[in-house]
This record gives C-alpha cells, structure tokens and sequence, in this order.
C-alpha cells in the first residue's frame, strides 16, 4: 500500500489521528506532507500547515513535488501559520493555550461546513528552543485525549537535527508514526495517563508499561507489522541528532 493509500485508509474510531514523521532529507518531508494534504481536501477538511517556511515558499515547495495548493490557499482551505508565533507564548509552550487552539480551530471547521480539522506542526523550532520540550512533549501526550471530533494531526521532525530526547518523546505520544514512506501503527506509543506515569521515572513501572504495551500491540497485529514498527523506530533513535 503506498504512502496515500495508507492515510486514506487510516481511522481511529474517537474521531482523532495523530502522526509523527521522522524525515531525513527534504524530499522525503515534503512528499509526505503534500500526500497528507491532499487526503485532507479530498475529505472537504480544513487544513493547517504551521511552518518556517512562509506562505510563498509552501507553494513554491509543495509544487515540486506536484501538488499545487495555490487555490487552497486563496479559498482559505488551507491557512499557513508562523511556527514560532503559533507554538511560542514569548519563549514559553504553554501546554493548555496550544490543546485549546486544537479544539477552538476543530470546532470552527465544523461550524465553517468542513468535514474535520487537519493539521501539520514542523517540530524543528525545538532544535533552537530546547528548554520547551517537556512542555511541548506533554502537549503531544495530552492531544491525544482531547474530546474533539474529526482532527488529524501531524508533527513532523527532522532525524539529523533533533535530539535523542526529543525523538524518544515523539515515539512516546504519536499512535502512528511514518519513515522512509511507509506508515506504521506504533507499539511504543503511550496514553496519555500512561505518559504521565513515564514521566515520573519510575523504571519499574516504565518497564512495566512498556511490556504491556508491547503485548497488547503483539495481540492485535501480524508479527510482520510488529517486526517493521520495531526495526523503523530502532532506525529513527539511531540517527537522531546525527
């Protein structure tokens, strides 16, 4: 199943999809992002892209890789956003203010006639703003819980400039995860109550999250998609920062 087949197909019954995208080159972000918007129109869904890069240098970006998103744009079906204005309170990630723009943003896409709220978050503005991680990472966490319907999100980080730390939080909060253009149910993802748990540093009982874990996931797929899962997310904690 190739890479849009496979977000067309992807469904979580509460209504909710959040993806990582650990990417090591360029080609590999944009063909994945373009691939992930276009299921977005597709869906009549209301698309978000929070970036670096600015409005012109998304279309010129995405074009090259064929998709043309010059009249989403103008129609506001696709709306660009400045990734250090949108996930920066000053210098601060304030973890509540960022959930409640997810659920404002979600319930506004519904009232404006669309089917859903979709979303893609570059993550490289941690490179440059390391003290926000843990606060950044419980946001990725509690996402997960939060009680809105129709909202898919995607967080995109960069191998070679992201630290080990902040790879290992993204495997943590993301139920699905893609590298080298295939996606991947994750079998290290945890709840957010789980998470919290994680956070505490009690080895003992990380371990044993861990495990269950890994068995339920053992239980509920083939032990080729668990094999693959295993040996991308070993890839990923690898290369980081490198």
């Amino acid at each position: 199943m190739n890479i849009a087949s496979a977000l067309n197909a992807l469904h979580n019954p509460t209504g909710q999809n959040h993806i990582s995208l650990f990417y090591d080159s360029s080609a590999q972000r944009l063909q994945f992002l373009g691939n992930y918007l276009q299921v977005g129109f597709e869906r009549n869904e209301l698309c978000v892209v929070v970036s670096h890069a600015s409005q012109k240098e998304l279309i010129a970006d995405l074009k090259s890789v064929g998709l043309d998103v010059a009249k989403q744009i103008r129609q506001k079906d696709l709306r660009v956003f400045n990734a250090r204005k949108t996930y920066l309170t000053g210098d601060s990630f304030v973890v509540e203010y960022m959930l409640n723009n997810v659920i404002n943003f979600t319930n506004d896409a519904r009232a404006q006639g669309y089917n859903g709220l979709r979303t893609a978050g570059e993550m490289n503005w941690l490179t440059e703003q390391p003290h926000a991680h843990d606060d950044a990472a419980t946001y990725e966490s509690e996402v997960n819980g939060i009680k809105a319907q129709s909202f898919t999100g995607l967080c995109l980080y960069p191998i070679d400039s992201s630290s080990v730390q902040a790879i290992k939080s993204a495997v943590r909060t993301h139920p699905d995860f893609a590298y080298k253009n295939t996606l991947h149910h994750n079998p290290y993802y945890f709840e957010p109550h789980e998470y919290a748990e994680v956070q505490k540093n009690n080895l003992q009982r990380n371990a044993s999250l861990w495990l269950n874990n890994l068995e339920e996931f053992e239980q509920k797929h083939s032990p080729r998609t668990v094999e693959l899962s295993d040996q991308a997310i070993k890839k990923v904690l690898l290369s980081a920062g490198h």
